[in-house]
């Protein structure tokens, strides 16, 4: 059988998606590196605009990409060298009969995947995404180096275990893999 990937897009700017405030945008960024990622506190606390009717995506890319709790445990199983870091979410207007979730921060080395023929802008985004399957076998959690855009790249066994748990707010689209 071919070898399957999965670009994972948040759907948090459709319909009437949490909006998060109060997380310091100089230190959570798409461009997250390890060693700003080591500084961050285990744990941190922001706040969400109540609105009525809220939905509560479970994979957001504020940025940068965070999943939601009950994501968290199978990201770490099926890649073991993934990091996280914790954020608390409250309402902002203090009411306490309202989700308070809790959202993960993942961190994962970049990895050199991209194949020759991968089309990529002159700003560093992605035209047409290929990865090179040499740098992809073996593994179910996947993000690319070599460009600006921080882009989740899930297998196809890492893609049904999160359709086996129905995610909220989220699309996959195929991604090519190449000798």
């Amino acid at each position: 059988m071919d070898m399957v990937f999965f670009r994972l897009y948040t759907g948090e700017k459709k319909g009437n998606a949490i909006k998060i405030k109060g997380l310091n945008s100089k230190v959570y960024t798409q461009k997250l590196d390890k060693p700003s990622f080591d500084k961050m506190m285990p744990f941190t606390v922001a706040y969400y605009l109540n609105e009525p009717n809220i939905e509560i995506p479970d994979f957001i890319n504020v940025p940068p990409f965070i999943l939601s709790d009950k994501y968290k445990d199978i990201f770490a199983l099926l890649e073991p060298a993934i990091e996280f870091k914790g954020i608390q979410l409250y309402p902002d207007d203090k009411k306490e009969s309202v989700p308070m979730p809790t959202y993960w921060l993942p961190y994962l080395e970049r990895t050199n995947c991209l194949h020759k023929d991968s089309e990529i802008y002159d700003i560093g985004t992605v035209k047409k995404l290929i990865l090179r399957k040499e740098a992809v076998i073996d593994r179910d959690i996947v993000r690319p180096a070599d460009i600006v855009e921080d882009i989740w790249l899930l297998s196809l066994t890492a893609a049904e275990a999160v359709l086996r748990r129905k995610p909220f707010g989220i699309k996959f689209e195929i991604v090519e893999v190449r000798e």
